[in-house]
């Protein structure tokens, strides 16, 4: 929720700090931790009213945050986004096809914009399969992907997001919407 509501760089403490001591030695350690920007102002209210209102769609909300994260991986990030398309959109092995087709269809022009030429369906497994199949030769393996396919997987991640946001706001109903609020990209509980 800090994440969402104060900043996308909020966390309890990014930076990891170690201390090697002899056993049996005295130690004793000093660290100042300081801010060089201004803090942005928290409003607790939005805090407290996003919590509430996205604490049953807690996966969900997790799952897009990741999809969002620039630290985390791209291929992650994209199946972190694709999940979410599933948990709404497929039932056991069978994907509700209308819906997806209906989802992505009003990003088809966009899609065709970023340089991908085939149904926004097909692109949508399309890039699945390159995050979550990547190979090294002929031989199936865990690496990143290749500069062609991390590039277009770049370009469709953001349209992919999009296409989250709507999806979610369709289903949560009025309690919480996504991507509204004073701060773009922000996710704001009412």
């Amino acid at each position: 929720m800090l994440r969402l509501e104060y900043s996308e760089d909020a966390y309890l403490f990014p930076h990891p700090f170690w201390a090697f001591i002899r056993l049996g030695d005295h130690h004793s350690i000093g660290l100042g931790i300081q801010r060089f920007e201004p803090a942005p102002a928290l409003d607790s209210v939005a805090f407290r009213n996003l919590f509430s209102a996205s604490f049953k769609h807690r996966e969900e909300i997790r799952l897009l945050i990741d999809g969002a994260d620039k630290r985390i991986p791209l291929q992650y990030r994209y199946l972190s986004l694709y999940r979410l398309l599933e948990l709404y959109l497929r039932t056991g092995r069978q994907w509700d096809q209308s819906e997806l087709e209906s989802s992505l269809q009003p990003h088809a022009d966009r899609l065709r914009q970023a340089g991908f030429s085939r149904m926004p369906v097909k692109a949508l497994h399309e890039m699945r399969d390159s995050c979550a199949h990547i190979r090294t030769g002929q031989e199936f393996g865990v690496t990143h992907l290749n500069l062609d396919q991390a590039a277009r997987v770049e370009k469709f991640l953001p349209i992919l997001i999009d296409v989250c946001v709507s999806l979610l706001n369709s289903r949560f109903g009025p309690s919480l919407r996504v991507g509204v609020g004073r701060k773009p990209d922000a996710i704001q509980g009412t």
